[in-house]
């Protein structure tokens, strides 16, 4: 009895020191991503045409958008901005991998919309600011893969 419970001690024991010795490593996930640039120089022109061509196809084709630009310091945001009255405020967080700006499958967008204001825009800081003293933006935040079609576009 006392040398099949030793034998058992040892086999446990022996099984704790042989899996204790191998660190198993989680499988990385690996993420999609677009590329839009480096970090001193984010953007192109040629760039701008697939964003813009992917905003098109998520929010229609007459949607008017003035600029595709880069907000903030430290985290930057590809905000897709119109002065139009009745359009919406998009943007999107970017990251930095090895040099390169991208938009990663799962980017923070948050997208502006007035209430009532003429028009709102996006601050990295605060999030939505209207171009009224009186008036405020509805903001809300989601995940770049819940809008399927522009991300699709975005090869993601």
């Amino acid at each position: 009895m006392k040398t099949k419970i030793v034998f058992s001690i040892v086999i446990l024991s022996l099984i704790v020191i042989l899996t204790s010795g191998f660190v198993l490593k989680p499988k990385e996930i690996i993420s999609k991503h677009f590329e839009i640039g480096l970090k001193d120089k984010p953007i192109s022109a040629q760039k701008k045409n697939v964003l813009l061509k992917a905003y098109k196809a998520q929010f229609g084709g007459k949607s008017k958008i003035d600029r595709i630009e880069f907000v903030g310091t430290d985290d930057l945001w590809v905000v897709f901005q119109s002065g139009g009255e009745g359009t919406n405020t998009f943007a999107i967080q970017t990251e930095t991998i090895k040099g390169k700006v991208v938009i990663g499958q799962n980017s923070l967008t948050n997208t502006c919309t007035g209430n009532p204001c003429a028009f709102c825009s996006f601050d990295s800081y605060i999030g939505c600011k209207c171009n009224k003293k009186d008036g405020s933006c509805n903001h809300t935040q989601t995940n770049l893969m819940e809008f399927g079609m522009f991300a699709s576009n975005l090869g993601l």
